[in-house]
């Protein structure tokens, strides 16, 4: 084989320089990182965060510490047989409405303070009657002309109650004990059914259970700590007046939260406690959202660093990786995402 000759070996070399160069700088513009796509260059840090401001109702799980009073039952006024039966174990059974009939006449639940525990006459008076006033007028009923005695105004409006429950109108000026039921609250949970279709009741015999009455009820320990004001406890959609040590005294009150859902369920499951509920404020308050690096100082005096330097804030809670401050006036438009641990927040 032929040697190069010197010509060759020269263009060769030459080559090899320039191809080395060219690597060479390929080389130094991908460590620099302008041939890098943007997706891999690194995120330039983020200083500063707009501060967003939202209502806070500060809703804390809590649990209620219950002293319940004895058992409740729904009886029959009247002796016959089962001829329709709409209860269902954990439905509310509400006042003004229809859930039984016995001898194909629908009897109708009424909430009275006072249960009805005679025939009223015309004329009739006694804490009987001023408890159905009550309720009639609860329930949309005007009564008023009748004073505080049982007459014409009193047997219209319960008329008019048995009509939309598809029982037969009062007949005669007497109101009849045995075509109502009495309902301990306006609307009452039921937790077991004790009558069906075609069943042969007497007077006084259970229809349905109802939950035990509700001496008490307290939060069983208090969150802390918590944005300040008023606070009320919620349970399923009812919310309920509390006391600032946590305790639901209202008798109302009592009587609305035994005739939820939920105390229901928590009456059926023995091995619960406590009932779940939630300790909120009655009227939201505003609060900053902010990154939790962004709150400086100690347990003394805690800050922002804002626009114009260091804010007083109170922390409240943290949900999600965000702190949720008040601001002791005006929020600032940004705060400092990592300020430094050593600003003095005083």
């Amino acid at each position: 084989m032929t040697p190069p000759s010197a010509s060759t070996r020269w263009g060769l070399f030459t080559l090899a320089l320039v191809s080395a160069a060219a690597l060479g700088a390929s080389a130094a513009l991908g460590a620099s990182g302008a041939l890098a796509p943007a997706s891999t260059r690194p995120a330039s840090t983020v200083e500063r965060v707009d501060v967003s401001v939202r209502p806070y109702l500060d809703p804390r799980a809590v649990s209620l510490t219950l002293e319940s009073g004895g058992a409740r039952a729904l009886t029959s006024p009247v002796d016959g047989v089962v001829t329709r039966a709409a209860c269902s174990p954990g439905e509310p059974l509400q006042s003004g409405t229809s859930p039984v009939s016995v001898n194909g006449v629908a009897l109708v639940g009424l909430a009275t303070t006072t249960p009805l525990w005679r025939d009223l006459e015309p004329g009739a008076r006694g804490a009987d009657v001023d408890a159905l006033h009550a309720e009639l007028t609860r329930l949309g009923h005007d009564v008023a002309g009748d004073g505080n005695r049982a007459g014409a105004r009193t047997r219209a409006a319960l008329n008019a109650i048995l009509k939309q429950a598809g029982s037969p109108v009062l007949e005669g000026r007497t109101v009849p004990r045995a075509r109502f039921l009495w309902l301990p609250a306006a609307e009452s949970a039921v937790l077991t059914c004790s009558a069906s279709v075609g069943q042969t009741v007497s007077s006084g015999a259970t229809l349905a259970t109802l939950p035990p009455s509700l001496v008490s009820a307290r939060v069983a320990s208090l969150p802390s700590p918590v944005a300040p004001g008023p606070r009320v406890i919620a349970v399923d959609e009812v919310t309920l007046p509390v006391t600032e040590d946590g305790r639901i005294t209202d008798p109302t009150a009592l009587g609305q939260l035994a005739a939820t859902r939920a105390y229901a369920s928590h009456l059926a499951d023995e091995s619960a406690p406590a009932l779940r509920a939630t300790y909120q404020l009655v009227d939201p308050i505003e609060i900053a959202v902010v990154p939790p690096g962004a709150v400086a100082g100690g347990p003394d005096a805690t800050c922002v660093v804002g626009d114009a330097g260091p804010v007083p804030v109170e922390v409240i809670g943290s949900e999600l990786g965000q702190s949720y401050v008040i601001f002791r006036g005006s929020p600032p438009a940004t705060v400092a995402t990592s300020p430094d641990r050593e600003t003095a927040c005083g």
